[in-house]
């Protein structure tokens, strides 16, 4: 169908016809398109040349494209669906003044029937079978059928191009094998391939994900709902969301369930650091679940990911095992009846006589005690003589504004969740200070607790303990919420918190290395430690992620955060070195820096140089990685029995990235070993897409980016652009204080000029980068953890 519009045309006389000054002299027809399409591809090249046109008035200066689908428009990149309508306005200019409106549309047809060349998927689900293929196979494709699900939580059914990228080499050779090629990104064992056998051994990844609600909660008397929050990593992000969907799940101890299900990741601010996150949350109604509380009565707090492309997978089935320090489920205290009976205690230093504690807050507040220690064995007094329970969670103490010095709290027993220590209400918690006594305070804080509210600070430059939790056969658990951590002006000190299980901080600050936490949500300060195992939103000046065990490597989430770290302190800004399995590895959206002098090995490790451990499920999309060279999934050592499976790296910004596959020759005196592939993948940037690398590898006479013997890879990816040493790419960032010479803690927000790798439409892993700035829509946005300003 062909349509035309005069918008403007020249004078005419009464009944006169009008006078055509712009005419078109090609055909205007689109060409046929089918699903899976851009929008952009219907359109022949010749049909938006200037000599398509002609003015009977001058020259034709100028021709654009409106793309409209269904009525509504979309970009260039759009991806069309079968039965849409494809609409195109073109608007040509003539340097006279003149301007016509010429409109054509075409119908999407159906994906052609699958006509694959290949005849087997490899067990690896990345290599294929290619019976005698060309010397050249790009451009050819296969259509995989996947499973997945959408907004609504139906589970779907639906086609995926997938790209045949190269001839696969021989192992230790440049020379390709007989019928061996790479495809651009995995196929799984769910998948069907027409045509061809699939044999692929590899299942649909896991998600990654941080809850961002503290753990050991109480849910009070009469409490109906409970408020979830959590955020979400995905290997296969799209459409502005990690997943489609995540169901919230509580689960009483009876074994009853109440769920919600939410289908948009939006974006959730934090004060502290200034930076944003993107998360689902919802409000799960429980009104249906036991209400009869009792100790070990616990509500678990659970979750379900349903990802684009794959099966369901829930949180207590991915991390059964894992304790409560790493990610894995929550639990919640069940008080629904009350049967705890919440007290409060109000603590003013200039308190007299007659303290109390209360069920009533207001009477409390009356009756104020003169220190914490006092007011926490009234508690306990209070439930000896009233219930019998022994224990004080649920309880609330708060403290006035004015200077609190701790003590031991004698009474520190919580069975099921947290006690709470916070400031008033109303009150600022830069005036409710709560200071250690000038001594170490060994078993002198409640087992579990939720401080909040309030400022903790540091007097002495003795190295004190000040709040520990000691040993407890039961679980410790601290969470901080809006506290500032004040170290007075002394130098760090090791276990100023102590011999806590676990510890989740969120909206806090500190202006040293005082205090590490496990999970750190929001914050402002290097609160990263050996255990940290979730860094969200978070602003850390100088410290490293570098988890010291396997278990908390395998599941760590670090999203939409700024690691800097100085070389003379930390010599990587991340180093991970440690096994994974199925749950992987999720870095989502963050600015890692390194800076200064100290160091000249690599900045950023996984799993790199001489390290042997295999890696599944790493999951690096929208990062910046800047100051010194990535070394990602080497094998210069441990023959073939390190393995890469199903790593992705997607839209990230590079210094230098080095992938040295030990296959071909020898690294640090290791030789070469024919057997050393399992980083192939890699190498062949399976599932990449979209990244930018400003020099290539870090040899000093590079001058091509991805070849057999390059460190950084045999070939590049879709969208993925790479200088050289020789030839670096130029990227200009608002303020880089990176490297050797820089000062740290830049800022990296490309200029409006800057080519960045950018993003299609249809494959925005989130909504929003760090700054909140959200990620264009029209496929403008571009590669790293910061969109343009």
């Amino acid at each position: 169908m062909i349509g035309f519009a005069i918008s403007v045309v020249p004078a005419q006389l009464a009944g006169e016809a009008p006078v055509l000054v712009i005419t078109a002299q090609g055909s205007l027809d689109l060409a046929p398109v089918t699903e899976g399409q851009t929008a952009q591809e219907a359109v022949p090249a010749a049909l938006l040349s200037p000599g398509n046109f002609a003015s009977s008035e001058g020259q034709i200066t100028s021709v654009t494209a409106l793309y409209q689908s269904d009525g509504a428009a979309v970009p260039a990149s759009h991806i069309l669906q079968e039965g849409s309508v494809l609409d195109l306005t073109l608007t040509v200019s003539d340097d006279a003044g003149n301007q016509r409106l010429f409109s054509t549309s075409v119908t999407v047809a159906a994906r052609p029937v699958d006509s694959s060349p290949l005849s087997m998927v490899s067990g690896d689900g990345w290599q294929a079978v290619w019976p005698a293929p060309p010397a050249d196979v790009t451009g050819s494709q296969a259509l995989v059928t996947r499973t997945g699900f959408d907004t609504s939580g139906a589970e779907t059914t639906f086609d995926e191009v997938i790209a045949i990228t190269a001839r696969v080499r021989k192992p230790g050779e440049a020379t390709p094998t007989a019928d061996m090629v790479a495809l651009s990104d995995y196929v799984y064992a769910s998948d069907t391939l027409g045509g061809a056998t699939n044999s692929s051994g590899r299942m649909p990844p896991h998600a990654q994900f941080a809850w961002l609600v503290p753990d050991r909660q109480e849910v009070g008397a009469g409490q109906n709902s409970v408020s979830l929050r959590i955020a979400v990593a995905h290997r296969h992000a799209r459409k502005g969301q990690p997943v489609a969907g995540v169901r919230f799940i509580v689960r009483d101890h009876l074994g009853a369930e109440a769920s919600l299900l939410v289908t948009d990741c939006l974006p959730v601010p934090y004060a502290s650091s200034g930076y944003t996150a993107c998360a689902y949350e919802g409000t799960v109604d429980i009104s249906s679940l036991s209400s009869a509380g009792a100790r070990g009565n616990t509500f678990t707090i659970d979750a379900e990911f349903l990802p684009w492309v794959g099966s369901v997978h829930r949180v207590s089935d991915m991390t059964a095992g894992k304790p409560a320090s790493e990610n894995s489920v929550l639990t919640f205290g069940n008080n629904r009846n009350n049967w705890r009976q919440t007290l409060y205690a109000y603590v003013d230093p200039a308190a007299g006589g007659g303290a109390a504690v209360s069920t009533d807050p207001a009477a409390a507040a009356a009756t104020p005690f003169a220190t914490t220690a006092l007011a926490s064995a009234a508690l306990r007094n209070w439930h000896d003589a009233n219930t019998g329970r022994g224990a004080i969670d649920g309880s609330v103490i708060r403290l006035v504004e004015a200077v609190h010095t701790h003590s031991v709290m004698p009474n520190r027993v919580c069975d099921d969740y947290c006690m709470t220590i916070e400031g008033v209400p109303g009150s600022t918690p830069a005036n409710v200070i709560y200071q250690d006594g000038g001594s170490s305070t060994n078993t002198s804080f409640p087992e579990k607790v939720r401080v909040r509210n309030l400022t903790i600070r540091r007097r002495t430059a003795s190295a004190i303990r000040m709040i520990d939790a000691g040993t407890s056969a039961r679980a410790t658990y601290l969470a901080m919420q809006n506290v500032a951590i004040d170290d007075g002006g002394f130098a760090p000190t090791a276990n100023f918190f102590w011999r806590y299980d676990a510890s989740y901080f969120e909206d806090c600050t500190q202006e040293s290395s005082q205090v590490g936490a496990q999970k750190i949500i929001g914050c402002a300060g290097n609160f990263l430690a050996p255990s940290t195992v979730a860094c969200v939103a978070s602003r850390i000046p100088n410290g490293q992620i570098s988890p010291n065990t396997a278990g908390r490597a395998d599941g760590l989430f670090v999203g939409w955060s700024f690691i800097s770290a100085h070389r003379s302190d930390y010599l990587q800004a991340l180093a991970i070195n440690h096994t994974t399995t199925t749950l992987g590895i999720g870095l989502i959206g963050n600015v890692f820096e390194v800076f200064g002098n100290g160091g000249s090995g690599p900045g950023f490790l996984i799993n790199g140089d001489g390290n042997t451990d295999s890696s599944e499920n790493i999951t690096l999309i929208g990062n910046t990685f800047l100051g010194g060279r990535a070394n990602i999934s080497y094998t210069d050592a441990g023959g073939a029995t390190r393995r890469d499976h199903l790593t992705v790296m997607r839209f990230n910004i590079f210094y230098e990235r080095n992938t040295k596959a030990g296959d071909f020759f020898g690294y640090q005196s290791g030789g070469t070993d024919p057997a050393r592939v399992g980083n192939w993948n890699i190498r062949y940037e399976v599932g990449a897409h979209g990244n930018t690398i400003l020099k290539g590898e870090s040899r000093d006479n590079g001058d091509r980016a991805f070849y057999p013997l390059s460190w950084i890879g045999d070939i590049a990816s879709d969208g993925t652009q790479a200088g050289t040493t020789i030839a670096p790419l130029e990227v200009a960032f608002a303020n880089d204080q990176s490297g050797t010479n820089g000062q740290g803690n830049g800022d990296y927000t490309p200029s409006v000029t800057t080519q960045l790798a950018q993003i299609p439409e249809d494959l925005r892993p989130y909504g929003s980068d760090m700054m909140g700035r959200a990620l264009p829509a029209d496929g403008s946005a571009v590669a790293g953890a910061l969109q343009r300003a």
